[in-house]
């Protein structure tokens, strides 16, 4: 089984649709990439201002109470983290104090043992001194001193940033925390948020991709057709062109005008093609009509002698048969010169027809009349409606049905049928001619309509013919606007069918 090929311009739209759709994935997810970096970089800087504003006080609150290793009194009401929420750790002592909000699925004395080791693993150095990670070892006195503002304000290299600060992501339980850590070595800032929020973002974020994808596949597939389309439009004007040009109409050009210039030396190769054609089929032509033309005096002249020849002769002697044979072999060569005369109007549309309505039942009639004194030992079969009308030239017509059925003769048994049967539909009139005898070969049957090719040349011997009958027939079908084709080819059903419009 043979594969079908894919057309070019799919495969244009299928290659345009990949590239497209590549790079649309392409930015797809390199935007994913920047708004995640975005994001992450928004909450680390959300992160640093919240411990510039709430660090001090959540670290003055812890001497001013006086208590240890205890939550304040602000406690979550969930187990999701609503705000940004914060944490002590003490690397020496132990100690450590968390904030309000703060999630119980972060162990604050694992993260603020990691911390110091993130300073590292991130290229930063720890501040040795930090006033903000001081306050937790002044006393109570010195604390609401500075609660009041009554001592030196911060400076701003010794608070958390940016630079001077460590984050990581944290998953626990299925849950995702943000974490700055802020150390001086001794004592650990920490900072968390709950990531949810920005997670939802980005599902909708992700749900809106994936919604708007296939719309933007789709307007992709329609853009890359159209341009398919206008790509491949000049080969498929040049295919057009090509599939109406017959031998009738090779001096049709096509115009180079506003084509790209690929295509527009393509065209004129293609028009110069028709050049060397047009100039070849005129030669063939001219050949034709020219030899048949000089052949049929000299072949009347030489007719006419034998004619006279055979008149003078003596009966029954071997001179007369001789000259009988070969006065019968020049009315062979003139038929063959007229029909080549009819093939060469035809090819050159030039063939004159004279159409009147004629009874198209009758003609057929009369011509199984003929066949039945040619071939009195074939079975003639008709199915023949009555009154079927066309509009033709009889001459022409019943030389085309006269050809088929003598051509289903020639090639039938010895005690074999022929059978005609006539259609009318609406529009068009189907003449079917059927004959027993051997199917004609596969690779012979797209041949019998050749010129002067005849199936079984050994026995055509025999039986006679050139070998233009069908042909002929074929040229005057088409004179006539119709068809003839083979439409059975089985043994003992071998059907042509001639079709002509009402």
């Amino acid at each position: 089984m043979t594969r079908r090929k894919t057309s070019w311009q799919w495969q244009l739209v299928l290659i345009m649709m990949l590239v497209s759709g590549l790079a649309l994935l392409s930015f797809i997810g390199v935007l994913w990439q920047i708004v995640s970096v975005t994001t992450i970089k928004k909450i680390d800087a959300e992160l640093v201002a919240f411990s510039l504003k709430q660090g001090s006080s959540f670290i003055l609150s812890m001497n001013m109470e006086g208590t240890r290793n205890t939550r304040p009194r602000e406690e979550s009401t969930g187990d999701t983290v609503r705000t940004n929420t914060m944490a002590f750790y003490n690397t020496r002592s132990g100690f450590n104090r968390v904030g309000p909000d703060w999630p119980e699925q972060l162990n604050v004395v694992e993260i603020g043992k990691s911390i110091p080791g993130l300073y590292n693993e991130q290229g930063k150095v720890i501040l040795p001194e930090s006033r903000l990670l001081e306050l937790q070892r002044r006393s109570p006195e010195e604390m609401r001193q500075q609660a009041d503002g009554r001592t030196g304000r911060f400076t701003r290299q010794q608070l958390p940033s940016m630079n001077r600060s460590v984050f990581t992501t944290i998953t626990v339980e299925g849950q995702r925390y943000r974490v700055m850590g802020f150390s001086d070595g001794i004592g650990v800032f920490m900072a968390a948020h709950n990531m949810n929020r920005e997670r939802n973002d980005m599902h909708e974020l992700r749900r809106a991709i994936l919604l708007a994808l296939p719309g933007a596949i789709l307007i992709i597939g329609l853009i890359a057709w159209y341009l398919a389309a206008r790509a491949v439009g000049p080969v498929k004007r040049l295919t057009d062109s090509a599939s109406r040009i017959t031998a009738e109409e090779l001096d049709k050009r096509l115009t180079q005008e506003n084509e790209p210039p690929e295509f527009a030396k393509l065209i004129q190769v293609y028009n110069e093609m028709l050049d060397r054609l047009e100039n070849s089929f005129k030669q063939a032509r001219r050949f034709s009509a020219d030899a048949a033309h000089e052949l049929n005096t000299p072949l009347t002249i030489l007719r006419g002698h034998l004619d006279l020849m055979l008149q003078s002769a003596e009966e029954s002697t071997e001179a007369q048969q001789q000259l009988a044979m070969v006065f019968e072999e020049v009315r062979g060569l003139e038929e063959v010169i007229r029909k080549l005369l009819l093939l060469s109007q035809a090819d050159s549309g030039k063939l004159t027809i004279e159409p009147k309505q004629l009874n198209f039942s009758l003609l057929i009639s009369e011509i199984l009349e003929d066949a039945e004194l040619i071939a009195p030992d074939i079975k003639f079969e008709s199915d023949l409606k009555d009154g079927i009308e066309i509009n033709g030239d009889r001459d022409l017509l019943r030389q085309c049905v006269f050809n088929m059925v003598t051509n289903a003769i020639k090639y039938n048994r010895d005690d074999g049928f022929v059978r005609l049967s006539l259609r009318k539909s609406r529009f068009k009139v189907d003449l079917d001619v059927t004959n027993s005898g051997q199917a004609i070969p596969e690779e012979k049957a797209v041949k019998v309509f050749e010129r002067f090719y005849r199936v079984d040349p050994s026995r055509d011997a025999k039986i006679g013919g050139r070998g233009l009958g069908l042909s002929i027939a074929r040229e005057f079908a088409k004179a006539h606007h119709g068809t003839l084709e083979l439409i059975n080819n089985e043994d003992d059903q071998i059907t042509f069918r001639l079709e002509l419009p009402v």
